[in-house]
């Protein structure tokens, strides 16, 4: 049971890390005019994720068994790390010492 709770509280405390992070960062990189329309799309392919990822989870599991769920989302996690690091910044870095 103490083992549940842990991975409970590291759960918790890495989703309160994340979510004000990637607020921070969609406040710095967005102009003012689209913010809100950019904190939707960012909220709703969460919360999509949220949604789908038990179900695709679900239905491997019943397919593959456990080790196939698990390979599956270790490929997955794999790839969308990959395609993070691919990702450059489009626009000019400005100085932020520049700024104060």
């Amino acid at each position: 049971m103490i083992q549940v709770v842990i991975l409970f509280a590291g759960l918790g405390a890495s989703l309160g890390m994340g979510s004000p992070a990637a607020a921070a960062i969609i406040a710095d990189t967005t102009c003012a005019a689209r913010r809100g329309e950019i904190y939707g799309i960012f909220n709703t392919a969460r919360m999509s994720g949220v949604v789908v990822g038990p179900l695709i989870a679900g239905s491997t599991a019943d397919l593959r068994g456990v080790d196939g769920a698990i390979i599956a989302f270790t490929i997955l996690a794999a790839a969308i790390v990959l395609g993070t690091l691919t990702i450059r910044d489009s626009r000019d870095r400005v100085d932020m010492k520049s700024k104060i």
